[in-house]
């Protein structure tokens, strides 16, 4: 568990490459992922696998997991999540099978967020009350003006 990140100092890549699609909230370290794609749909077929028409320029690829919300008739897609097997330039096919649910009638959402196979990467400093763990540290003298520590031994404070 991540408590108490210090605002400011945070900063999350994602591939390696800086990442903003995020909120994050520095009293109790928890971090709600924004979309990185999202996209209306116009329709979805009851099919072993549904195809879901989301209008060109998609930006959806092959093996990218999108979440569901908000469709009215088709209800029981709403919640559930899916891989993309295959896409047209208007459509997406997603490994839900769809065969029995109720018919679509209109609305609803296709939501790319952090895929599972990301590498996300936390750079950042916590406010987290320690104490040291011993009372004598064993330090290295390496010239006439360069000591160090290989270690600092501390202890995290708990109760409050």
């Amino acid at each position: 568990m991540i408590y108490k990140p210090v605002a400011g100092t945070v900063s999350l890549t994602r591939g390696g490459s800086a990442y903003a699609a995020y909120a994050l909230d520095t009293t109790t370290g928890i971090i709600t992922w924004s979309p990185i794609n999202q996209k209306s749909i116009t329709a979805i077929t009851a099919a072993s696998s549904a195809v879901v028409t989301v209008g060109a320029s998609h930006g959806f690829v092959g093996g990218d997991v999108v979440y569901f919300t908000g469709v009215l008739g088709m209800t029981q897609i709403n919640g559930l999540v899916g891989t993309i097997t295959s896409t047209t330039s208007t459509t997406i096919t997603v490994n839900i099978n769809s065969s029995a649910f109720t018919a679509y009638t209109s609305g609803g959402t296709a939501t790319k967020y952090v895929q599972p196979a990301d590498t996300i990467t936390w750079t950042g400093q916590f406010d987290v009350p320690v104490r040291f763990d011993t009372d004598i540290m064993q330090m290295t003298q390496e010239s006439s003006q360069i000591r160090h520590w290989d270690n600092l031994p501390i202890i995290e404070l708990t109760g409050g």
